[in-house]
Order: C-alpha cells, then sequence, then structure tokens
C-alpha cells in the first residue's frame, strides 16, 4: 500500500502501540516489516527509531471508498486511562509519573476524550471529512 507507514521518527521515553481493531504495519529501523493485529503490543524503546502505519492505510481506504460515499478516518490516541492501562501500571509494565509528564497536558486521556474526538468526523455535519488520522494525545506529538 503507498504510504503505508509514517515517517521515520522516535520517542525520546519509548512508545507502545496496541492494536485494537484493524491490521496496520510497524517496522524498526534496519528490521523487518511486521504485519500487527487486534491484540498486538508493540514497544519501542526509548530513541528507537522506527515507522508505524495507520496514516496511510487510512489515506489509501479513503481514496478507494470516497467514490461509494464511505468516509475513512482514524484516530491516533496518546496514552489513555482505560482498564489495560490501568493493569500495566498496576503490573508495573507502565509508570503512571512516566506516562502523564510525556503528554503536554501531564495527564493521561479518558476513553470519553476519545469517543468525542471519533464522533465529531463521523457526524452528518463532516460529510466532507475523509481521510484524517488526527493525534487525540494530550500534546505529545507537539513536543
Amino acid at each position: 500500500m503507498p504510504g503505508a507507514r509514517t515517517h521515520w521518527h522516535r520517542h525520546p521515553l519509548g512508545q507502545t502501540v496496541f492494536v485494537t481493531e484493524g491490521i496496520g504495519l510497524c517496522q524498526r529501523r534496519g528490521g523487518p516489516v511486521e504485519i500487527i493485529r487486534p491484540g498486538d503490543r508493540v514497544l519501542c524503546e526509548a530513541g528507537e527509531e522506527h515507522g508505524h502505519g495507520v496514516i496511510g492505510p487510512t489515506r489509501s481506504a479513503a481514496l478507494a471508498y470516497g467514490p461509494r460515499g464511505v468516509r475513512i478516518n482514524a484516530i491516533c490516541p496518546g496514552t489513555i486511562a482505560t482498564p489495560m492501562v490501568d493493569a500495566m501500571i498496576t503490573n508495573g509494565e507502565l509508570d503512571r509519573a512516566r506516562a502523564e509528564t510525556g503528554q503536554a497536558i501531564e495527564r493521561l486521556g479518558t476513553a470519553e476524550e476519545i469517543a468525542q474526538a471519533v464522533l465529531r468526523p463521523s457526524s452528518d455535519g463532516a460529510g466532507y471529512v475523509t481521510g484524517i488520522a488526527p493525534p487525540v494525545d494530550g500534546g505529545c506529538t507537539a513536543r
């Protein structure tokens, strides 16, 4: 798929990608392209150069299905306070303070905030919106 991964990038605190729906691509610099599916978790260490595909497939699908009246969008969330994240904090897999300071607003997001970010571009009032993948990450990508 053309443009199926983002540009090469790094995160100073590392990044964990959780796949909850759909299929994506992930690659560490110099490594093989990995197909990631629901239930997969990809850990990118601090400073590790990598790319992952959400934006490219979203745009490709929007172009392919737009003529049929289907709009395709994605959300690129930050760390969200969910039962899964709570379990990771409890099990010592995630340090809450570190995760919060990785966000510009210094707190975890909520499921309700993600739901609101999904609803607007999906609404009838946003009928001209397709092929987008905005970050809903508390300003993490602004850093």
